[in-house]
């Protein structure tokens, strides 16, 4: 697992990132076919205010090794601004594993 701190994002724009996923031993890049995903926002460690995985089209597997996770500035206009506990989860051949467990700042965006 590895702990983040991700770079600060607003209300008025896109929520979007992607991670490298490579063999530790080897440093060539993980195969991930059929592994799935779970991304959650949380505040004040209650329940996730945003979720997202690869059944709901919000994290894809582009290439080889590489996690995309993507979230419209539509479903990030009502989140309140504060810090946020942030979680990637993977689950692959019946075992999951947190990849990434951090925190992200939301900050209050303008409207245009």
């Amino acid at each position: 697992m590895f702990n983040a701190r991700l770079d600060a994002i607003t209300t008025s724009g896109d929520l979007i990132f992607s991670a490298e996923m490579k063999d530790s031993e080897t440093g060539e890049l993980l195969d991930l076919t059929g592994a799935t995903f779970d991304f959650a926002l949380q505040r004040d460690q209650k329940t996730s205010t945003l979720t997202g995985s690869t059944a709901d089209g919000h994290i894809t597997n582009p290439a080889l090794g590489i996690v995309h996770v993507q979230f419209l500035e539509s479903e990030l206009n009502d989140l309140e601004v504060g810090t946020y506990d942030a979680g990637l989860t993977i689950h692959r051949d019946g075992f999951s594993e947190t990849l990434i467990l951090g925190t992200i700042p939301i900050l209050n965006g303008v409207a245009i």
